[in-house]
């Protein structure tokens, strides 16, 4: 019966350590390299693979990102790099951060909520909403928004249009977009995206101009910003896709005053969102 008691405790813990990490910006993958660098001491990668299970050129891509986080540290000899976590003043300070950044988007949040009801009050616009359903509402929307006169497309990202559009269209889309030059920036979390090699040589395009040309991404943690739909913004326009119980539909708002809230809100999670390419900015 208390070996009973013990497993249950231990098992709580684990739980509580798993949504702990989740809180932090862990991905399920990196909150296991640390909980086995919690017990193991300073590691190497070789011994470290044996114990997660991962392959090698996979472990340094998650230890890489648990030392920019803050939370594993590195000690290098003549042969070798040993991994271990970080001390506990590291954590406080990733803590610290994190209540900085939070304080500075609830301020910056407060002023374009200001700016937006002075722009109400002195500025009165009409507002048009449209509602569009199934696939080609999808499609619609990015040719739409693809042959625009806008100079560039802040999109919040979850690759869901690509599902819907086809490889094809997708392709014909990018290909407008790039002859327009017109930028397009996506912000997403994590699990979405990678990093783009310097070739532009990706499995989900061919066109390697726009990559390199007018493409651009970041990433920000699901923690701080949870992006579940994807949501495009333009000068006088946004569109809310939605796409739940195997119903698809698009919430088109034209609003110019609307459209620079929305705007303004992506600018500020893009300043605290992660590069990750060797070009553009």
């Amino acid at each position: 019966m208390l070996s009973n008691m013990v497993d249950i405790r231990y098992n709580k813990f684990m739980q509580n350590l798993d949504e702990a990490l989740q809180t932090l910006g862990l991905s399920q993958n990196e909150g296991n390299v640390y909980k086995v660098l919690l017990t193991s001491g300073w590691i190497t990668v070789l011994a470290l693979s044996r114990k997660c299970l991962h392959k090698r050129s996979t472990l340094y891509r998650l230890l890489e990102s648990l030392c920019q986080k803050g939370l594993a540290e590195t000690r290098v000899d003549e042969k070798t790099t040993y991994y271990a976590v970080a001390g506990s003043d590291s954590l406080k300070e990733k803590v610290s951060e994190e209540i900085r950044r939070v304080n500075k988007f609830q301020e910056a949040a407060a002023l374009v909520q200001l700016q937006y009801n002075s722009i109400l009050a002195t500025e009165p616009q009409r507002t048009e909403v449209r509602f569009h359903r199934g696939v080609k509402s999808i499609q619609m929307v990015e040719w739409k928004t693809a042959q625009a006169e806008d100079s560039e497309t802040l999109v919040f990202a979850t690759n869901q249009w690509t599902n819907f559009a086809g490889r094809e269209l997708s392709e014909q889309i990018r290909e407008e977009r790039l002859n327009r030059n017109a930028t397009i920036k996506e912000l997403a979390n994590e699990k979405n995206y990678g990093k783009i090699p310097k070739n532009g040589k990706v499995g989900w395009t061919t066109n390697k101009d726009y990559l390199l040309k007018i493409y651009r991404h970041r990433l920000i943690p699901s923690s701080v910003l949870p992006i579940t739909n994807e949501t495009l913004i333009q000068a006088n326009s946004v569109y809310f896709y939605g796409l739940e119980n195997n119903e698809i539909v698009v919430l088109e708002f034209i609003s110019t005053s609307y459209a620079n809230l929305v705007k303004g809100l992506f600018n500020m999670a893009w300043k605290d969102a992660k590069a990750l390419d060797d070009f553009g900015s």
